[in-house]
């Protein structure tokens, strides 16, 4: 594997681009961005910026573009900084004041619910600031970072699709919508939140929309 230290924003273009190069070399190995900010690590300097929160965007930024990452823990507490209560970043044992891998475990829930390894990055299916992983002609994985419409081209068939929140780990409670192929606009997301847009095939989809 290729392992990567890249902090903040712009993950998703920055890893597509280390694929890029990955691919061009004709050795196409996994890449792991192994450092991109521990939780708060240097808050004190940026408010906010490395913040638990900005870490579950970017790892979503990440894995949208069929990359990994590794995660770190708080650098608030822990050993070297006092009190020294023996946890934290240097030796990997966190403390119930940290909420980012409570977060992560909903990325981890919602890409074991299909065969995730058997998408590829398609950001050009899609417009704006959204990011796609598909499997064409099968599934659809639609990232949107701030809400609004995902508009994304499809390969011919129907599909369900349905709202997941990368907040909560928790599906939307509305009826799922019926996309068709070829170019497709998804209602409004439920907020201007991060978003998360599956689509899957079925042939027992009836579409809904008008010719």
């Amino acid at each position: 594997m290729q392992l990567i230290q890249r902090w903040d924003k712009g993950q998703n273009a920055y890893m597509l681009e280390q694929r890029a190069v990955q691919a061009n070399i004709g050795r196409i190995i996994p890449q792991v961005n192994e450092e991109y900010g521990y939780e708060d690590l240097w808050e004190k300097k940026r408010i906010g910026l490395r913040a638990a929160e900005t870490r579950r965007r970017l790892a979503w930024e990440i894995y949208m573009a069929g990359c990994y990452q590794t995660t770190g823990e708080s650098s608030r507490t822990g050993t070297g900084v006092p009190p020294d209560t023996g946890g934290g970043w240097v030796n990997g044992r966190g403390d119930e004041t940290m909420t980012m891998l409570k977060d992560y475990s909903y990325i981890v829930d919602f890409f074991q619910g299909f065969e995730w390894w058997k998408t590829t990055p398609r950001n050009d299916l899609t417009e704006g600031d959204a990011m796609c992983l598909a499997q064409s002609g099968h599934l659809y994985v639609v990232y949107l970072p701030n809400g609004g419409n995902a508009t994304i081209k499809l390969e011919p068939g129907n599909y369900f699709a349905q709202w997941y929140n990368p907040r909560s780990g928790q599906w939307s409670h509305s009826r799922p919508s019926t996309a068709k192929s070829p170019t497709w606009t998804s209602p409004k997301a439920p907020d201007n939140q991060d978003w998360v847009l599956f689509l899957k095939t079925d042939a027992s989809v009836k579409s809904t929309l008008l010719p």
